[in-house]
């Protein structure tokens, strides 16, 4: 569980990518522990998270823990679109240590540029 201890302070950096129209093409929000924020971001405010990990240098595995695909109010106003939305969830560690959780929902504008997404009718299950 990524958050083990509800006593430890955390901070919830979030960020809304647009392209050149104004269209919001992707939601993300990262939950972590604030000493773990610091010690990876380094106390800067304005770096993109992705940006510092990728140059911290830090051993860091990355796991897929969910995937969504839905609607949802709040999410058709950020976009200013209709759903379907897809988005996933993900847990990012050094070593076996939690280091943030990350979210990420994924506008439908992108089906214009990347094809429509369509629903899996098998996920490799059992029938």
């Amino acid at each position: 569980n990524f958050v083990t201890d509800a006593r430890k302070p955390l901070c919830k950096p979030q960020i809304v990518l647009m392209d050149g129209n104004d269209n919001v093409l992707l939601y993300a929000a990262s939950w972590w522990d604030r000493s773990r924020y610091e010690q990876v971001m380094g106390g800067k405010q304005n770096v993109v998270v992705w940006e510092k990990i990728l140059t911290s240098k830090l051993e860091i595995a990355r796991r897929i823990e969910k995937f969504h695909f839905g609607y949802n109010d709040e999410l058709e106003d950020l976009f200013g679109r209709r759903g379907p939305f897809w988005g996933r969830e993900y847990c990012f560690k050094i070593g076996k240590v939690p280091m943030a959780r990350f979210y990420e929902v994924f506008s439908p504008v992108l089906d214009k540029q990347l094809g429509e997404m369509t629903v899996p009718t098998d996920l490799g299950g059992e029938p």
